[in-house]
């Protein structure tokens, strides 16, 4: 299955911080608010994800969707990312 996700960055604090709006317009019109936050930890860093504003029913969904995505981050990273957009919508 393929799904869209769509939104708009709130606030972008490099290195530290990123804040957005998270929707999925074929499930739902209203948009949650995910907040991201990224400490130095030795040679590494610790991501800190926090999603708000879900609806009753979405969350293990949605936390199902998260772990697929820091899957694939972290599978990029160890593959060495190349940093190319490997998905748009234009």
């Amino acid at each position: 299955k393929k799904y869209v996700a769509v939104g708009k960055y709130l606030k972008v604090a490099r290195p530290r911080r990123l804040v957005f709006t998270f929707g999925m317009p074929q499930f739902a019109a209203d948009f949650d608010t995910v907040n991201i936050e990224i400490e130095p930890d030795g040679d590494g860093c610790v991501l800190t994800l926090t999603h708000e504003g879900l609806r009753p029913g979405y969350e293990k969904s949605t936390v199902n969707g998260w772990k697929k995505m820091f899957d694939a981050l972290a599978k990029a990273l160890q593959q060495g990312a190349s940093g190319r957009t490997i998905s748009k919508k234009s």
